[in-house]
């Protein structure tokens, strides 16, 4: 299960930069967003399933309750501590937080609306990688730090001339 939603994510967080029309990243962006929401429900959902039947297997057990008996379910419930898990978690939300970026670049009508699009896809990368070097037990990143700047680089410069060409034709309507 694991390995899926690791490949869903991938597949989803690089197959955002393929799509160019804005209204296609906008798109795109929600539909990235509702399934990294369905994501989270089914891996919650599985959680405390998991949760009730460590529960109910504790209680049914024929032996007499020791500290010992609730180790199960202690582990079931100390579902932070599982670094891997918890990093699972932390990388659908940086997927989702990718795609609401995405989706707020595509829908900047202003140059401080993409400056702050552009540090939020920025910032869901670089979680993105955090996670996915704790859940590979690398040191290497998906996407290298030196190119998340460069991405971050072009999104501005490409925004800034989007923004002055707009302004530019606003100016030349008047006259």
């Amino acid at each position: 299960m694991k390995r899926l939603a690791i490949s869903l994510m991938i597949i989803l967080f690089v197959s955002g930069c393929a799509s160019t029309p804005t209204k296609n990243i906008e798109a795109f962006g929600l539909a990235t967003k509702n399934v990294t929401n369905k994501i989270d429900t089914l891996m919650s959902q599985y959680n405390s399933a998991e949760i009730n039947d460590t529960i109910t297997s504790v209680a049914q057990s024929k032996k007499s309750f020791k500290i010992y008996s609730f180790a199960p379910i202690e582990k079931v419930l100390a579902r932070k501590a599982n670094k891997k898990n918890y990093a699972l978690y932390k990388a659908n939300d940086a997927l989702g937080k990718y795609a609401e970026a995405l989706s707020g670049l595509a829908k900047a009508g202003d140059r401080g609306k993409t400056d702050l699009a552009a540090t939020k896809l920025y910032a869901s990368i670089y979680n993105f990688n955090k996670q996915y070097k704790i859940l590979n037990e690398t040191t290497t990143d998906l996407i290298p730090k030196e190119k998340i700047a460069i991405f971050g680089k072009i999104v501005a410069g490409v925004s800034g001339l989007y923004f002055e060409q707009k302004r530019g034709k606003a100016i030349r309507s008047c006259f």
